[in-house]
């Protein structure tokens, strides 16, 4: 059993809420994480979703795939960075502050892995750059449909995969076993230095992080 996180947008300040299939702030998603709890039967709307329309693909959820995948990480710094950057990098987000939830995952990792990181074109693939042409012609390209795609992610600095800094695209509800701990902290954006801070509820620790962009 390895643990793996995934951070869920809470309650947002400055800005009305939204559906997306990005990030876990929709009151969809919201509904389906807070049911993680109760297993087993609400998770599947996570992983059946598909396809997926085109204004919310994803680096490895290409328009119109059946299958959407579940984003989560190696350690709670990387979901940090990955969270972070696309609240500072979308413009549908006028936001200062962020209440959000860090989930702890005990996840199977078994089945099909993909890894794009063995693939020549990886550099393409796991571009920081959002244009995200390349990985999706790589998953399309597979000769199976994976259930996992394990890769580093490009928006930690000095990820050091498998300890920290790694990825992974859930495609089958299986993988996923049980939520534990679930966490609150309060994430403060600063759009203009790029950057983002992330306090815990009780201000016993803070750090202050700028994703790879």
């Amino acid at each position: 059993m390895t643990q793996l996180f995934r951070c869920s947008g809470g309650h947002h300040f400055n800005t009305p809420a939204r559906e997306s299939f990005k990030f876990l702030d929709s009151v969809i998603e919201r509904a389906v994480v807070s049911s993680f709890l109760s297993f087993p039967s609400p998770i599947i709307e996570v992983f059946n979703r598909g396809p997926i329309p085109p204004q919310y693909q994803t680096r490895f959820g290409p328009p119109l795939y059946t299958r959407n995948p579940l984003y989560v990480a190696s350690d709670i710094d990387t979901t940090f960075y990955e969270y972070g950057f696309h609240l500072l990098a979308s413009n549908a987000f006028d936001v200062e502050e962020i209440k959000i939830t860090c989930f702890e995952l005990d996840c199977t990792l078994t089945g099909n892995i993909s890894k794009p990181i063995q693939d020549p074109n990886s550099n393409a693939i796991l571009s920081t750059t959002t244009n995200y042409s390349a990985a999706h012609t790589w998953l399309k390209s597979l000769p199976l449909q994976p259930d996992i795609v394990e890769y580093p992610s490009v928006r930690h600095p000095s990820g050091n995969p498998p300890t920290t800094g790694l990825n992974y695209a859930l495609y089958n509800r299986a993988i996923l076993r049980t939520v534990n701990n679930q966490t609150q902290q309060l994430m403060k954006l600063n759009k203009s230095q790029g950057s983002f801070t992330v306090y815990d509820t009780l201000s016993t620790w803070m750090t202050t992080l700028t994703p790879r962009s």
